[in-house]
């Protein structure tokens, strides 16, 4: 039985996953509901962030003296990456507002893109509530999710100025 739901899993697409794994989420193809469903994704991100970040504030509490500047430092980033997600403008003003997208390959390659920061975002959480919590692995996967932030902010800006 998990074997088959694998398989229908492994054949949904990147937006039927993410709709799937976001409640109220349904994608950009729709130009009017491009900036809610961007703001979605966002509060999510955002969301899943705070609770990282409440579990490793816990985690310091509880922590030796020693160990406090490096959890102190990996919690200054979460926060930031989380500020990002959430106080970021809404929409890129060319992606939400202008473009016609040409190709659904250049849609899909958004919401691929979007689910594997979703993924790294859900990693960071599970690593850090993890009992074998290791904090130089939790920092790996912060600095691919910051990088990941900021290429998909330049992919978009880049549809955009098609």
């Amino acid at each position: 039985m998990a074997k088959a739901h694998e398989t229908i899993r492994g054949q949904r697409n990147a937006l039927e996953r993410l709709v799937a794994r976001i409640p109220g989420f349904r994608g950009y193809l729709d130009r009017e509901a491009r900036r809610e469903a961007d703001k979605i994704l966002r509060e999510h991100g955002a969301s899943l962030l705070e609770r990282g970040l409440r579990e490793l504030h816990e985690i310091a509490a509880r922590a030796a003296l020693d160990e406090l500047d490096d959890l102190h430092e990996l919690a200054n980033q979460l926060d930031k990456l989380r500020a990002e997600l959430r106080f970021a403008d809404r929409g890129y003003s060319g992606f939400f507002d202008e473009i016609v997208l040409d190709s659904p390959a250049a849609l899909d390659a958004v919401y691929e893109r979007d689910e594997r920061i979703v993924e790294q975002i859900e990693q960071v959480v599970s690593q850090i509530a993890d009992v074998e919590f290791q904090a130089a692995s939790v920092r790996a996967v912060v600095k691919r999710l910051g990088l990941a932030l900021a290429e998909r902010r330049t992919a978009i800006l880049g549809l955009g100025s098609r």
